[in-house]
C-alpha cells in the first residue's frame, strides 16, 4: 500500500486485522529504509518539530492517507 501525507510517502505491506479499529494504521517495528520498498520508510512521514514537554521527537502520532498499489 501507499502511505502519504504531506511530509512524504512510503510503500508499506498491509495485514487488516480485526485487532486495529477503524481508521487506525499501526506500522510495526522500524526497519532501515533500504530494506523498505522503495527504499523509504515510515519516517518519511513525520515532522521534524521537537514536543513542547521535553523537547524528544514527535512522530507517534501521523495523519496519513492510506491507498492500494
Amino acid at each position: 500500500m501507499r502511505v502519504y501525507n504531506g511530509r512524504g510517502e512510503c510503500s508499506l505491506y498491509a495485514e487488516v486485522t480485526p485487532d486495529t479499529q477503524p481508521g487506525l494504521l499501526v506500522a510495526e517495528g522500524l526497519h532501515w529504509p533500504g530494506f523498505a520498498p522503495g527504499g523509504k520508510g515510515a519516517n518519511q512521514l513525520t515532522s521534524q518539530r521537537l514536543t513542547d514537554q521535553g523537547e524528544t521527537c514527535a512522530f507517534h502520532c501521523n495523519l496519513v492517507e492510506v491507498e492500494p498499489v
